[in-house]
């Protein structure tokens, strides 16, 4: 029956490729939207476990805001008085307090970092952020001459990179973490402020900045027993002229802003499915329509109705089948540029696709297109089964 079911469609290839066609698209837009929300609920998820802060203390006339800091590479030059992550250790609620400064590559020649990368400074002593990462690679401390690399910038000379005039090597890859960490460079607090000091093209940029003097963000972690609005209420009583940002709430309103897109887009979806079944309904009434003299001479030769309504359904899945296999693959394709595009307008954390994802996206929309194509031609194949062989013979295709 499969090799009579494929005869057909491939004799008739126009009518079986608009078929398809209709089913790839579908599926297409539906692997899509599932692939790029999926990497985007898992990036969220992971940036918040990796994260590690509750609060993050930004410059209060800093040029950039908190989805930027957090969840972009963008090199960030805002800087803060060395004196407020001090006061803020005084603050009641206030368990760790970490300083990090931002600074950045510059252009420059072959086998160093060609382009405006971030770099963070960490300190050793009080970071609870990389620290656990140090740990779990076996790392207890930096060497002044190495650096942690985030999962997506390059090395240019092996495990070396070459960073405003030195030479370092990369103890360690992190992590993908769906955040700015991915596309960042991390090393040691005072060698970032020696070299912020002697690099001569990096003046230019630190206009009027002593980079002995300055943090660019102090990451917190509050006590136990106290709640992240209490603890930011007290930052902001200490009247430190800085912006307190909780770091929960960044996360609430990209979740937010990021639901509204994957709702619109659903319901895009929603509608293209149901134009999709209708017209797959009449293309398999059409096609039980056209073929009642070969349905009766099957059944005129001893087939059963059962082999009749196989027969429709068999033609119906492997149609929709071919087009869900391509649709998928397609929609796989697809979502890296639609993320790229998305990234122009709105900052969002998501990782990249994972071999499991892309495995669970092509078999889920192969499937759900073998079931749109098998509940399209329910109709027409129990109808079609139900005729007497006589009467589908003589009718033909006068009905």
């Amino acid at each position: 029956m499969w090799e009579f079911a494929w005869t057909n469609l491939t004799r008739r290839k126009g009518q079986s490729f608009l078929t398809i066609l209709l089913t790839l698209l579908t599926v297409m837009v539906f692997v899509l939207i599932f692939a790029f929300y999926t990497s985007f609920q898992q990036g969220v998820v992971l940036s918040q476990q990796r994260l590690g802060a509750d609060i993050l203390i930004l410059p209060n006339n800093a040029s950039t805001d908190a989805y930027t800091a957090l969840y972009t590479a963008k090199p960030n030059n805002i800087y803060m008085p060395v004196a407020v992550l001090d006061s803020i250790k005084k603050v009641e609620g206030v368990d760790l307090a970490s300083p990090q400064l931002f600074i950045q590559t510059l252009n420059a020649g072959c086998c160093v970092v060609d382009s405006e990368t971030r770099i963070v400074a960490f300190d050793m002593d009080t970071d609870f952020v990389l620290k656990p990462w140090l740990e779990g690679a076996n790392l207890d401390s930096l060497a002044d001459d190495q650096i942690i690399a985030g999962c997506n910038v390059p090395a240019y000379l092996g495990d070396r990179v070459g960073i405003l005039g030195d030479v370092f090597r990369i103890a360690g890859t992190m992590g993908p973490t769906g955040t700015g960490m991915d596309e960042t460079y991390f090393m040691k607090m005072d060698v970032a402020k020696r070299l912020a000091t002697i690099n001569e093209n990096l003046k230019d940029v630190l206009v009027n900045v002593d980079p002995q003097a300055v943090y660019s963000a102090v990451l917190i972690k509050i006590q136990d027993g106290y709640h992240v609005a209490d603890v930011v209420a007290n930052i902001e009583k200490a009247d430190l002229n800085v912006a307190i940002v909780a770091t929960d709430k960044v996360v609430t309103n990209m979740k937010t802003q990021m639901s509204m897109i994957g709702q619109v887009m659903m319901l895009l979806w929603m509608l293209l499915l149901v134009v999709t079944a209708l017209a797959l309904i009449g293309r398999f009434t059409a096609l039980a329509q056209v073929r009642k003299k070969e349905m009766g001479t099957l059944r005129a030769i001893g087939g059963q109705r059962s082999d009749v309504f196989k027969w429709i359904l068999m033609e119906a899945c492997l149609l929709a089948g071919m087009g869900g296999v391509l649709g998928s693959i397609l929609g796989i394709c697809m979502v890296s540029p639609l993320i790229d595009w998305l990234q122009q307008a709105f900052t969002f954390s998501i990782l990249a696709l994972s071999p499991g994802l892309i495995a669970k996206s092509l078999l889920l929309g192969t499937c759900m297109s073998v079931l749109l194509g098998g509940l399209a031609a329910l109709y027409p194949a129990c109808r079609s089964a139900r005729l007497a062989p006589q009467e589908i013979i003589m009718r033909g295709e006068m009905d």
